[in-house]
């Protein structure tokens, strides 16, 4: 849902900055003065960069997280494999030694 939302922002960015363009060969009586608009323009650029720049701060974080799980299961995957290992070392030790008997 997020990432909806900076999308619409983002068009809403791109629909203004297009106006803003078709308006540059009228004098300033036939519509919006230029000053306005190209304010408005540069707030809507300004808040579409800030709403990507929060994007990728998400999207780091979420990877850092993925990693971090990542980490988690190989360390525990590792743990389990060594403790297996210790088991069937000290069953065969055991069978060896009721064999040795």
């Amino acid at each position: 849902m997020n990432i909806k939302k900076h999308h619409v922002l983002l068009i809403a960015a791109l629909a203004t900055l297009g106006l803003s363009a078709c308006d540059k060969g009228k004098s300033p009586d036939e519509g919006t003065a230029p000053a306005a608009t190209e304010s408005s323009a540069q707030g809507a650029a300004d808040d579409g960069m800030d709403n990507m720049n929060d994007m990728k701060e998400d999207m780091s974080d979420t990877m850092d997280q993925a990693a971090d799980s990542m980490d988690d299961m190989m360390d525990q995957m590792g743990n389990a494999a060594e403790d297996a290992m210790d088991d069937a070392e000290e069953s065969m030790s055991e069978a060896a030694d009721k064999l040795k008997q």
